[in-house]
This record gives structure tokens, sequence and C-alpha cells, in this order.
């Protein structure tokens, strides 16, 4: 028996169980009724602390008849307190009251103090899981005055830590604190380091909510060192979920990541069902945040199997909460009302009044997507209701902008721009900067609506900035999260560019598309450049910076300091018990000082109407007009950039009615053309195309023409007046959404391909190029050509061995051909190569899998296998340029957007990524590659180089028969069978998936 009370106390609830079983037949063979019923009150709560409800629920129920067969007053009361609190934690809160005031009745018939205190700290704790936080406050006040009566020290830092939770679900996060303090300075005295443990993680959670994230994190983390310490597995596992959280809110996605997973961790080790379905819950919240809605269902799906076994109703209807809601952003508005009424029905079956709420705001969250935008607005002045009521400035602010959104549907613009200013001013006040974008982004949208398109542009700006800023803190993020982000946001930039254009502010929104192509490429094309600009911002004029800094410090910093006043006075009323307030006073001065700092802020509305108006007609002055001046430096910087390449670089954005081209040169303003074609048909010829010159003689041509004629033909006269006058030579693209699928250098303008007349260069964005050009390189070859009987799904290929072999001899370098092709033998050329004035080529001839994640993107080596985050640990300061060359792909993923693009991004310091987008021919690779490095060696610039080589194919030369499966590229979806080439190679299919990323000098 005692050693079960050791195990339990040091949260090894597994361990008393079955210390407490075999006590349990010692107790039962001698017939030991009362020892018998404290085993099963012991083995009740050993399996509620382990989440696993119905077996304590059956234990408590054992311990009570027994109390009520050997008439054990005490015992019976126990049971009944004891079966309250698993209802409470299964979220049966109306049952929990049930039961413990049934052991109410019990402790005052005996005049048990201690359990008279016991009994009301925890009816406390269930009338503040419905929401009736004053009762739960109120119940704990009466615990606390027993407790201290009675001396007990120990309950009363458990009831100030009990007070802390319920000012905490009040939002009254600084008094939540103070009681915590108290309760942590009771267990610092008694040397109780579970209630030590427990008010740091409070303390941290309170923080959090404060928006002080870093003295959350701090926190957790004594709550996590304590944890380790005491071998406290529940206690740890709880403080890695809580950093999770934590770093979520900071935006910090993968740590997020991470810490929920090593939570998770614990959980099943310990068999923490309640735990391990919350962890599901905080992913499928990360996922969802990320834009991977499908992601998301799946974890919400799990977290809902583990509630049902369980029988947690609060986390089931969380559960179908999360799940309509995923639903809602994927379009599947019948999936969202049923998961949303389900959650409905169970907030209101169970008096969760949080949940209520929260019901209510998803439910108008489907509505506005379905076009009923009154009844969006319905349902969230009924969550507005309860969200006033109980205190959750979090979910007000969100109300406020859903309302906001609503109203714009309906044109009501002056109420929905001020309902979205009291959004910004809340988040502010809460510190959720990522919260902000959104209530930003729909000013900036009502302003266009509104005609001020000048003002617009500033708060798309910001909106930008906000989503810039958590988009610096996902840079390790697996490649799918990011695209799964920036997807989600991408439509916020190409409404900035295109209202730019439409401005004729054509350099902005040039700079707007660099930042989209970072968002959308981030994993494409990146690091594949010598720089990154991760994190960079969307720059405001000097106009626009001077009313901006106006705006946050007179109208938002108002409001701000009028939201404060009102949480103080919020906070004293909620101090006067209910029962009281009509007769109070003070409660009434209160009251009436409330109304008049709500009015103050009511009064604000005409005031941000008034500044909107005088900031539009200011930015329509001729001196702002004139951003051209402003802009100068950065036109100068293009300039120099482009004039040292010798290049021009169309710039593509699609939108979904039409198509918009930037065109910048050395010596030239920027130009724009709008193309009228609707993404639609834009789409369906990329992807035919696509299909088509996967393939040799695939009809291509046509669709090739086309594209030429949407593409370059706008600036064909310019481009072919710089090319006569000999500033440029060379043509880049930064090419947008799906046309990222093609090979630029296969458009054709009805008598040639476009790489017939001049090199053709990939990039993301003009900003991350390097300032110095690359000369003289050395190479280092490298390759597998045997199959690998641990990856048996990857063929052997034999031409790799003379392909490396006649590179290598043609530079006189290194070759590291299967035996020797491993991680040591590449870190170690690698390291002997670094520091040199002269940079590399790295040659990879293998195999390649290209999965969803990094985990199941790798490139083989012999007997091992190079993952991503192996290609970030290499030194590639020096490399030039890296040639990936391999056949297999496990990618579904139908965009270039992983894969050879992932390899892109982990090889953070290679000027430029030279690969192909589908599988190839064995023997026009081999005649290409031949070519290529022949060009190099010879002094060429990279883009002139693969320009050359791949003009030789087209022009006639004469190939063998070749084997398919030897030799092939490194592409973006599953494998497919390259068919053996004809006598010529001029098809694109041979020549026009190599694509050079990066500098193409």
């Amino acid at each position: 028996f005692d050693e079960g009370n050791q195990a339990y106390l040091k949260s090894d609830f597994r361990g008393a169980i079955e210390k407490w079983n075999q006590a349990l037949k010692i107790y039962t063979s001698v017939g030991d009724k009362q020892g018998e019923g404290q085993i099963y009150s012991n083995l009740g709560l050993a399996y509620d602390a382990l989440g696993e409800y119905q077996k304590a629920i059956d234990y408590q129920s054992k311990r009570l008849q027994i109390a009520l067969q050997i008439g054990d007053k005490k015992g019976e009361g126990t049971a009944y307190g004891n079966l309250g609190s698993t209802y409470d934690a299964l979220g049966d809160y109306r049952k929990a009251i049930e039961y413990q005031n049934k052991s109410l009745q019990i402790v005052l018939q005996l005049s048990d103090k201690q359990g008279e205190g016991i009994v009301y700290s925890n009816l406390g704790n269930a009338y503040e899981s419905l929401g009736a936080y004053q009762k739960a406050i109120d119940y704990q006040n009466k615990s606390l005055q027993i407790a201290l009566q009675l001396g007990n020290k120990q309950s009363e830092g458990a009831i100030y830590g009990n007070l802390g939770n319920a000012y905490y679900a009040l939002g009254e996060y600084q008094k939540s604190i103070e009681y915590e303090n108290k309760s942590l300075q009771i267990a610092l005295q008694l040397g109780n380091q579970q209630g030590e443990g427990a008010a740091y993680g409070n303390l941290g959670i309170a923080y959090l909510s404060l928006g002080d994230y870093q003295k959350a994190i701090e926190y957790q983390n004594k709550r996590l060192q304590l944890a380790l310490q005491t071998s406290d597995k529940q206690g740890e596992g709880s403080a890695y979920g809580n950093l999770g959280n934590a770093y979520k809110s900071l935006g910090d996605y993968q740590k997020a990541i991470d810490y929920q997973n090593k939570r998770l961790k614990i959980a099943l080790q310990i068999s923490d069902k309640r735990g391990e379905g919350q962890v599901y819950g905080n992913l499928g919240l990360a996922y969802f945040t990320l834009g991977n809605y499908q992601k998301a269902i799946e974890y919400h799906n799990k977290a809902l199997q583990i509630d049902l076994q369980i029988g947690d109703k609060r986390g089931e209807g969380q559960d179908y909460g999360n799940l309509g809601i995923a639903y809602a952003y994927l379009g599947n508005s019948q999936k969202a009302l049923e998961n949303q009424n389900k959650r409905l029905q169970i907030a209101l079956q169970i008096g969760d009044r949080q949940g209520e709420g929260s019901a209510y705001g998803n439910l108008a969250t489907v509505y506005l997507a379905l076009g009923e935008y009154q009844k969006a607005i319905d349902f969230q002045n009924k969550r507005l209701q309860i969200v006033l009521q109980i205190g959750d400035k979090q979910g007000e602010g969100q109300v406020y902008g859903n309302l906001g959104t609503a109203y714009e549907k309906l044109k009501r613009y002056d109420e929905a721009l001020s309902l979205q200013q009291k959004a910004i001013a809340i988040f502010s006040d809460l510190g959720t900067k990522q919260d902000l974008y959104y209530p930003q982004w729909t000013i900036a949208r009502i302003l266009v609506a509104q005609e001020k398109p000048e003002l617009a542009i500033l708060f798309y700006k910001q909106a930008i900035n906000t989503i810039q800023s958590t988009k610096a803190q996902i840079k390790d993020l697996d490649p799918a999260l990011k695209k799964s982000f920036g997807e989600s946001k991408s439509m916020l930039y190409r409404e900035l560019a295109d209202l730019l254009l439409k401005q004729g502010r054509v350099l902005e929104g040039q700079k707007v598309l660099d930042l989209l192509k970072e968002q959308e490429t981030i994993e494409y094309l990146r690091s594949a450049l010598r720089s990154s600009a991760t994190g960079e911002n969307a720059q405001l004029n000097d106009f626009e910076t001077k009313l901006w800094q106006e705006y946050t410090s007179s109208i938002l910093g108002n409001e701000l300091k009028f939201y404060k006043q009102r949480s103080g006075i919020l906070a004293q009323m909620k101090q006067i018990p209910t029962n009281e307030r009509d007769n109070s006073p003070t409660y009434q001065s209160l009251k009436l000082k409330f109304k008049e700092i709500q009015d103050k802020i009511d009064l604000l509305i005409p005031s941000f109407d008034l500044f909107l108006k005088r900031a539009a007609a200011s930015l329509k002055s001729p001196d702002v007009k004139a951003t051209a001046d402003q802009l100068q430096k950065d036109i100068d910087k293009y300039k120099n950039l482009l004039t040292n390449r010798k290049a021009a670089l169309i710039s593509p954005l699609v939108l979904p009615d039409r198509l918009e081209l930037i065109l910048l040169t050395p010596n030239l303003k920027p130009l724009q053309r709008t193309v009228k074609v609707r993404k639609v048909e834009l789409d369906t010829l990329v992807l035919r195309l696509r299909q088509n010159l996967a393939n040799p003689h695939g009809n291509t041509l046509q669709d090739l023409q086309q594209l030429y004629q949407w593409l370059v033909a706008p600036f064909e006269p310019e481009i072919q007046q710089l090319l006569k006058d000999k500033i440029i030579d060379t043509l880049a693209f930064a090419p947008d959404d799906n046309l990222r699928l093609i090979p630029m250098a296969a458009l054709h303008d009805s008598k040639h391909y476009l790489i017939e007349k001049m090199p053709v260069g990939i990039i993301d964005r003009l900003s991350t190029l390097a300032e110095k050009s690359a000369s003289k390189p050395k190479l280092l070859a490298m390759g597998l050509s045997k199959s690998q009987p641990q990856y048996p799904e990857f063929s052997a290929l034999p031409g790799v061995s003379e392909e490396i072999r006649g590179i290598g001899k043609l530079y006189n370098g290194p070759v590291l051909l299967d035996e020797r092709f491993t991680k040591e033998q590449l870190k170690e050329n690698l390291a002997l190569a670094t520091g040199e004035d002269q940079p590399l080529i790295l040659h990879m001839a293998t195999h390649a899998s290209f999965g969803i994640n990094k985990e199941k993107t790798f490139i083989l080596l012999y007997k091992d296998k190079l993952t991503l985050d192996d290609l970030k640990s290499l030194e590639l300061r020096n490399v030039s340029l890296l040639t990936l060359s391999a056949c297999e792909t496990a990618s579904t993923d139908g965009r270039s957007g992983i894969g050879l693009a992932s390899v892109a991004e982990a090889s953070g310091g290679a000027q430029s990524v030279l690969g192909s987008l589908w599988p190839v021919n064995d023997r026009s690779t081999s005649l290409l590659m031949q070519r290529l490095y022949t060009n190099l060696k010879a002094g060429m610039p990279k883009a002139e180089a693969l320009r050359q080589a791949q003009v030789a194919l087209i022009r006639g030369k004469r190939g063998e028969e070749g084997q398919p499966d030897q030799r092939g590229g490194v592409v973006p979806q599953p494998k497919a069978t390259s068919p053996a080439p004809t006598n010529l190679l001029s098809d694109p299919f041979y020549w026009a998936p190599f694509i050079l990323l990066g500098d193409w000098r």
C-alpha cells in the first residue's frame, strides 16, 4: 500500500496501480472491507490521472458501494467527491456538481471541516469549467477560509492555485499571476515540488495570455526542469505541451510542433490518453494555422477518437469545433455545419459557455462562406454576448474582426471599418501580433472598394509586414508546411501587387512580387542563391511612414489606452460577489466609470473615420504621387544588377482575370504590360503542356507558341532593341504559380525556341543575386552506379560510371564513385575546397527520393542516404553550381514546390542549382552534360554554357539508342518511364527539362 502511495506521488501511476492491486489481493483475502474500499479509491485516482476516466468511475463506484455496505459515511463522502472530480475531467460538469453536493451534505453532517473545504474547492473547479467564474471564485474563497482556520498550508497553496485558474479564465491575468505566486511561495516553504511545478506551469500560461512570451517560456522551462529532477513524467509532458503553445503564439511553428511531439511521446509512454488527445488537438491547430487543413483534420479526428473512448465530453466538443472550421476552410460547408452543430449541442448539454460561444463563432464562419451574411452576423452577436460575459478578450477581438468581414460583404463599409479597428486594438493590447494581419487586410480591401487606393496600399503593406515577421520564424520548417503557409496567405500579396500596378507604381509592385515569390517558392529556389531575404518587409515611403506613425500614436494609441482602463475597471467589478452588486455603491460607481470609458471608445470610431478620409486625401497630393523619386535608389540597384549580368528580367503575376507582366532592364524604367488571359485558361494550357513535354513528340509546339505570345511577345520590341544595342544577352524569368512547371527556354516564337536566341535564367527574385561572379571553377564529381540491397526500389545506374569519370577527367578533379560516394568522403572533399578562392562545381549522379516532407526526401549514397538536414550541414559556400542528376522520385505533389526545390533550399550556400523537370533519356543527358561541362571549362557563363549544350541537341545532333532507366532527371512528380530516343534529339523532351535555378552567370 505504502509503495503504491510513493509511486503515485512520483507520478508513476502504472507502478502505483501494480502495487495497489497486490495490496488489494491481501485485503480481500483477509476480508478487510475498509482497506479494500481505500484501495478502490486510490485505483480510481490513479486511473483518473492517466485519463482513463471510465475505469476511474468504476473503481470509485466500488469504493462507494463498500462505504454504503459498511456504513462508512466518511468513505461515502470521499467517493462522491472523487466521482465528481472525474466527471469534471470528463466535461460532464452538471454531474460533477451533483456528486460534489452529495459529498458536501455528508461532510457537513460529520462536521468534517477539512472535507468541507475540499468539496468547496472541487465545486469551484466544476463551476469554473461551466464558465460560472464568479461562482467558482466564491466557492474557492469558502475553501480558503477553512484552510486558513485549520492552518492547512498545503490546502491553502492549492486553493490559491485554483483561484489563479479562475481569474485566468476571467481574463484577469495579472490577478491570476498574484494568486499563482502565492501558491508558489507556499509550495516552496513546504518543499512541495508538485505544487511548485503546477504554479510554474500556471504562471507560464498566464504570461502567455499577457503576450509576454519570453516569461511564459521561462516559467514553462522551470516547470520542465523540476519535472525532470523529480521524474514527474506527467509534469514533463505538460511543460512540453505548454512550451509548444507558447512557440505557436510566437509564430515559431517548427518548435511548436517539436514540443507537441515530445509531449505526445511521453503521453504514449505513460498511457496518458487525455494528454495524447490534447496533443493531437494542438498539432491540428498548428497545422491549421499553417494552412494545411487536411493534416489538421487528420489530427483532430485522432483527438476525437480518444475523447470518445475516454468519454471526455468537453474535449469531444472542441474536436467537433476544430473539425468544422477546418472543413469550412476546405470549402466543405455541409461537413462544417454538421460538426459545428455537434459542438454546439455538447456545449449546451454540459453548460460549457466558452464552447457555446466558440460554436456560434464557427457557425458564423460557415454561413459567411455560404454567402448568408445576416445569419453570420446573428451568430457572431451571440458569441459576442458570451465572450463579453466571461471576459474572453481574445474571443472579443475575433468577433469584431469576423463581424467586420460580414459587414464588408454587405457593403456596410463604415461599420466594417470600425469593427476591424476594434479588433486591431484588442489584438495589440493582448500582444498577439500574428492576429493583426487579417483586420489590416480587410481594412485595405474596404478602402479599395471606397476608391481610396493610396491609403489601401498602406494597410496592405502593414498586413504583409505582419506576415513577414511570422514567416521569418518558420524558415526551418518542413518544406510542405512552408508551402501550405505561403499558399494560405498568397492572395494578400497578389492583391497588393495588382493594386500597385493599377496605380502605375511598377517597381513597388515588383518588390511585392519578390516577397510573394519568396513566400510561394521558399522551398523551391530561395537558398539556391547566396543570399536570402527571408523576413524582408514591404517598404513604406516617407508619406506612408508619417501617416502610419500618426495612426499608431493617435488613433490606435488612444484606443489601447482606453481598453487598458476598461480592463482595469472590469477587474474591480468582478471582485464584487454577484449577489452583492445591486446594493453595492462601489459596484455602481465602477459601472458608471465603465460606461464612460466605453463611450470614449465609441467616440474614437468617427475619429478613425476622419483619419481615413484625411489620410486618403493627403496621399492623393502630387508630392506623394511622385514615388519614382523615392524609389530611385532601388531602381539604380536593380539596373546595376542587370547591367552587370547584361540581362533583362520578365516577372509575371497570375491573377484570376488576367496576367500582369513587368520587364526590368539595365537602361529603362520598369515596364508593365497586361495580358487578357484568365487564370483557368492559363492553368489548363500549362498543365496540358507540362504533360506533353514529358513525352517525346508530345505535340507541344502550338502551346509553346501561345505561351510565348503571352509572356515574351508583349515586350518583344524592347527586348529586340536591347539585344541589337548589346545592352543584354540574357533573358531571365521569375515565374509565378504554375508557370514554374514549364521550362521557359522552350517557348517558341513560330520560328525558333527562345533558347536558340539567347541564354535563359530562372530566379525567384532579383534582390537575391550575388554581387560577384564566379570564374575558373574546379569540379567534384560523384555518383552511384550500383544498386543498393537496402533500397530495392532503386535500380542500378550503369551509365553513371562513364559519365562522372568523363566529367572528372575533363576537370582533372576527384571522383567519388560507388563505395567512395559516402557522407564522410563528401564532407572531406568539401572541407578541402573550403576557403579557396576557386569556386566549386558539385555534380551528383544518383537516385533521389522526393517526398512530400523532408523525412521522405533524400539523395541515395552508397549504403546510406543524404537527407535535407545533411545537406544543410555541408560546407557549400564555395559551390558555384550544384548539378543534380537522378531518375527516381517519390513525390506525388504534382507541382514543382517540393523535391528539387527542397534540395535547392537545403543547399543554402550554392549560387545555382541545375536539375531537370522530368525523367530524361540516358543518351541525351550524357551528351548534354558533356557539352555543358566542356563549355563551362572554356569559361562560359553558366546560362550560355547550358544554352549551347541545348542548342546542339535542337539542331539535329544524332544520338544512339539508350537505356531509359540508366539515367534521368530530378523530378517533382511520380516516376515515369522515359521512351528511347529517335535519331534526332531536337524534341523538347530531350533538352528542355534542364533548368538553371539561381545566378545564371
